[in-house]
């Protein structure tokens, strides 16, 4: 019995120091080194409740991306029928709802249908309004290329507001999609909300630029920055810690190409090292501009900027056909 007594006695007054360890903190902020060593490196995160800070529900403009999409597919439609000497009377976009046209000659309905299966499969076919003279049709966007390009403007935003928001240096950002197209955004902590919503709710901007391998990087980290240059830095993300840490690139200033010829754009993670890579796919005409790029810079690096931030490019995917 008295083995057993001793027992829970050392058990309790080991708590008993294990909380008085614990408790100490909390009444002097002075404590002595190997005291602290003794404690927990690792704090709690206080969330939106306890510290403060912004919450926000945003809206991403889905329709407009369907917009943007059927009209860039109605200018590359206008380049198709002229090359194939296809004369319409009509050519204007519907809505969210396709492409309405009036050819000419009946007897380009056959050739019209070609280039629709061959460059445009995301749409389907169908008679239009009958008119007094031509040949009236319809280019209907299938519903689930609709919604494809709808999800897609909504993974980019998030990608685009996670960039942002690391500007900030704000611990555990609560950032994730919503219903209709919705993105919340909570950021405990935020000091600045009326500069943070400025941030997040400015448009994107994507561009490619040159890298400059035939200046120093070094050099111009010490300002001696060569005309028509510039230095932005790439966040990468290491995967062990979870530290981003800030890559130096050294670029021409020159735009090279812009995000309004890429149909999709997000950032990934290599399953490999855990590094991020841009995934890339082109409407046909962007296709043609990338190809004539690459080729007049063989050997030369070309790097990505989103929102004056660079990223890696792993790989390109252009359209079924290919680049022309």
């Amino acid at each position: 019995m008295s083995k057993n007594l001793i027992w829970r006695g050392a058990i309790i007054a080991f708590f008993i120091l294990m909380a008085l360890i614990y408790l100490v903190p909390s009444l002097s902020k002075e404590l002595p080194s190997w005291w602290s060593g003794m404690l927990p490196r690792e704090k709690i995160q206080l969330g939106l409740d306890l510290q403060g800070g912004m919450h926000l529900m945003l809206e991403v403009e889905a329709i407009k991306a369907v917009e943007t999409g059927l009209d860039s597919a109605l200018e590359e439609l206008k380049t198709d029928l002229r090359k194939e000497k296809i004369r319409y009377l009509d050519l204007r976009r519907d809505g969210v709802k396709g492409i309405d046209l009036t050819l000419l000659r009946q007897e380009d309905r056959e050739a019209f249908e070609g280039i629709i299966k061959s460059d445009f499969p995301d749409y389907d076919i169908s008679e239009g309004t009958k008119t007094s003279e031509g040949l009236a049709l319809a280019m209907i966007l299938k519903p689930k290329a609709k919604d494809q390009i709808m999800k897609m403007s909504v993974d980019q935003a998030l990608e685009t507001i996670r960039n942002r928001i690391d500007k900030f240096g704000v611990s555990e950002p609560d950032i994730r999609p919503q219903t209709d197209h919705r993105i919340l955004v909570q950021l405990p902590g935020i000091k600045d909300p009326e500069r943070a919503i400025k941030i997040i709710k400015q448009s994107a901007h994507l561009e490619f630029k040159l890298v400059d391998d035939k200046n120093s990087l070094e050099d111009a980290l010490k300002g001696n920055i060569p005309a028509g240059r510039e230095i932005l830095y790439e966040s990468s993300v290491d995967p062990k810690t979870g530290r981003v840490k800030k890559i130096p690139f050294l670029l021409m200033k020159r735009t090279l190409l812009t995000g309004e010829y890429i149909t999709d754009a997000s950032v990934m993670l290599d399953s490999r090292d855990g590094r991020p890579y841009v995934s890339l796919t082109f409407n046909r005409r962007g296709a043609r501009i990338f190809e004539r790029i690459t080729g007049e810079h063989v050997e030369e690096r070309l790097a990505i900027v989103l929102d004056n931030i660079p990223l890696p490019i792993y790989g390109t995917r252009y359209p079924e056909e290919g680049p022309r």
